[in-house]
């Protein structure tokens, strides 16, 4: 139940006893929601309903919380800085002045002002009313309806009329863009609210910056210069990106299609092609076989006919080699004779014969080795592509604003650190649960805990993801009230649970 001191008149809760006036001029109280749901069938799921937009509208009232912590610390980190740099940045030709140290404290004032108020609305009012929500049932659900309804009717003003709770309800299910719609006029309202507080976006600083006169001095002439040259040879600039872009795709198609191409026809479509002839290299042993054969049968007629043929058939050479350097000595007439031709026609076709035998060899290798030299062939491809996609992914991420598993991981103990110290710091005091302010700072903690959680995910094990998400849920109460000492006690089984807030 929510305390009697939080229902005041300006609350958003209005007063339960006297009624809250609806977008109809009725009273838009819990006896004339009771009666309209009364009719009807099915309150749990007109409850859940009601939940539901609830709950969209406590994730905006986050947001835009989170919105002003992120402008506070953005004023209190130029609050640290050294004044002449800070000066210098906020300085542009059409506001040559800059912005001083009371500009900067008035402006973490203002937003430290709207924060606090609306870090106490929803710590101590909305926050409260979804805990509630997770205990609908047949018996506390119109009660709790007419509740929240009267909530969700101040919260959405001033919003167009809808009517009755019947069409504001079925309107808000049909349409979602009504929600986003009220999250952006409500953003607009806070921007007004704390004026000139608001820093300026990413691309308003870079142009800032980039309109100092330090920066005009080196950046201008750079551009000048540049446009220049590229205006005066735009030709001869389109061939060579022209040639840089056909030399990168033959390069790749060399790199890279072909050798996956063989690839994969050496491991699914594997054919017996070979650059060696066979039949060459058993023909050239044949007719090395038949000249020894008849040069053994001719000069070693005393030998057996069995050792001759085993000779000729070993392609035995010691004898030939003997021979040889035998009538070498008696070169003229020995060749006169053929002799010595003789013996170097065998003597070559025996060097045909080792040479085939050799390419036949080196085939062989190739052929068994023929997909790790294919790997081999795309190894330099492969890691100047992996360089160029993290150099690429790298520039992506600082223009974009994203940021890395590690740094991701960084800001998620970050803000597990700052929750520990909230909580520490609460433990002390007499009671066993948070101020509304401090559960309002908590729960902005835990939506970015969720943001950094939701960017992780497909990163991460689902089943962690889902646990700490089990958990952050519980650190808000959402099964049910719970202590500081409590919080504080899932805050250290998270840490030792999972690695990425360790």
């Amino acid at each position: 139940m929510i305390n009697r001191h939080l229902m005041r008149k300006d609350s958003l809760l209005g007063d339960f006893g006297s009624g809250d006036t609806g977008y109809d001029g009725k009273l838009y109280d819990p006896e004339h929601v009771l009666e309209y749901l009364s009719k009807e069938e099915g309150i749990p799921a007109e409850a859940e309903n009601a939940k539901k937009t609830l709950d969209e509208l406590i994730d905006q009232e986050i947001r835009i919380c989170d919105q002003l912590t992120s402008y506070l610390e953005f004023w209190q980190t130029q609050m640290r800085r050294k004044h002449w740099l800070t000066r210098l940045e906020f300085m542009t030709p059409w506001s040559p002045e800059g912005i001083n140290p009371q500009q900067l404290r008035s402006n973490a004032q203002r937003c430290a002002k709207s924060l606090l108020k609306r870090l106490k609305r929803l710590g101590g009012e909305l926050h409260e009313h979804n805990i509630e929500a997770g205990r609908i049932d047949e018996k506390v659900a119109p009660r709790w309806s007419s509740r929240t309804w009267n909530l969700i009717n101040s919260c959405l003003r001033p919003a167009n009329s809808f009517g009755s709770p019947a069409a504001a309800l079925e309107r808000l299910t049909i349409h979602p863009g009504e929600i986003e719609h009220h999250f952006s006029r409500r953003t607009e309202e806070m921007h007004k609210e704390i004026g000139k507080a608001v820093p300026p976006f990413w691309w308003k600083w870079q142009l800032r910056k980039w309109m100092l006169f330090p920066y005009n001095t080196v950046s201008f002439p750079l551009i000048f210069i540049t446009g220049t040259y590229v205006t005066l040879h735009y030709t001869e600039l389109a061939n060579t990106c022209l040639t840089s872009i056909q030399s990168v795709g033959t390069f790749l198609f060399t790199h890279i299609y072909e050798p996956i191409k063989a690839i994969i026809g050496e491991i699914f479509f594997r054919h017996a092609e070979t650059n060696m002839d066979r039949e060459a290299l058993k023909m050239s042993r044949e007719s090395l076989q038949r000249m020894l054969k008849s040069y053994f049968d001719e000069k070693f007629p005393e030998l057996p006919e069995a050792t001759r043929a085993t000779m000729a058939k070993d392609m035995d050479m010691k004898a030939v080699s003997e021979e040889y350097s035998t009538l070498v000595n008696y070169a003229l007439s020995n060749t006169l004779r053929g002799d010595i031709p003789r013996l170097a026609l065998i003597r070559m076709q025996f060097v045909e014969k080792e040479m085939l035998g050799l390419m036949d060899s080196v085939d062989f290798l190739l052929d068994k080795n023929e997909v790790n030299m294919q790997f081999t062939a795309t190894v330099p491809a492969v890691v100047i592509l992996y360089f160029a996609y993290r150099v690429l992914v790298l520039l992506w991420n600082r223009l974009m604003g994203h940021k890395s598993l590690s740094i991701l991981s960084l800001n998620m103990r970050k803000e597990m650190l700052r929750l520990d110290r909230l909580l520490n710091l609460k433990d002390r005091t007499v009671t066993n649960n948070l101020s509304p302010i401090d559960m309002g700072k908590a729960m902005v903690i835990i939506h970015r805990l969720r943001e950094q959680l939701r960017i992780l995910e497909s990163q991460l094990d689902p089943h962690e993801v889902e646990a700490m998400r089990t958990d952050l849920k519980e650190l808000l109460g959402a099964f049910g009230p719970v202590t500081v000492r409590q919080q504080l006690a899932i805050i250290r089984r998270m840490r030792l649970s999972y690695r990425t807030v360790r």
